[in-house]
């Protein structure tokens, strides 16, 4: 075997090392997203428990977190103020809760 043949063989090997740590390392950052994700849902399902009743409370306590208009009409923000006095959260977030605690 000739020098330049093993040393093919050594790149060649090398690069499936490559290919394979790069699979490794897609699959543990996609694990780290399950993980993570899960962790959210369970942290927003405790809050909705939380403040169960409190629907207000909660969109007050989200509302400076919350940025896409989407989000917060979820909650019940109506960033209009027109619409609410002193941009208070709308009474449809008890909908929302009761939508995902059945």
């Amino acid at each position: 075997m000739t020098e330049k043949s093993k040393v093919d063989k050594l790149l060649e090997k090398k690069k499936q090392l490559e290919a394979q740590i790069a699979n490794m390392k897609a699959k543990e950052r996609k694990e780290e997203e399950k993980r993570d994700t899960r962790r959210k849902i369970l942290a927003g399902a405790y809050l909705l428990q939380k403040y169960k009743g409190r629907e207000k409370e909660l969109a007050k306590l989200l509302k400076p977190y919350l940025t896409r208009k989407h989000d917060k009409e979820l909650f019940g923000i109506i960033e209009d103020d027109k619409d609410t006095p002193n941009n208070e959260p709308v009474d449809n977030l008890e909908k929302v809760s009761e939508a995902v605690n059945g």
